[in-house]
């Protein structure tokens, strides 16, 4: 049975500011069998909080680098890196597709 499993966490940044970030795998086939496995559940919950736990620790590296620098140079900066991650994405779906 497909299956999406959602995790999210809300990240306080300060001044009243929040980050809330989720993680969904959407479609994924899991038997009920595992799913009646406590120890994989853990696992899987565990899986995605690490997940999101990396993404705010990019997430906090590049608001590092942004908060020194001009409005104009951060802009370059962050569409620099969407760039990048847009042809790394390209990359992925070419080579799934083949």
């Amino acid at each position: 049975m497909s299956r999406t499993l959602t995790a999210k966490r809300i990240y306080k940044m300060g001044d009243y500011e929040n980050l809330e970030l989720t993680d969904v795998m959407d479609s994924i086939e899991i038997p009920d069998a595992l799913l009646a496995n406590d120890s994989y559940v853990e696992k899987l919950a565990l899986y995605q909080l690490l997940r999101l736990e990396a993404r705010y620790i990019k997430y906090l590296e590049i608001r590092r680098k942004i908060r020194g620098i001009s409005p104009e140079e951060a802009t370059v900066m962050l569409e620099e890196q969407i760039s990048a991650e847009l042809a790394e994405l390209a990359k992925l779906t070419k080579k799934t597709g083949e």
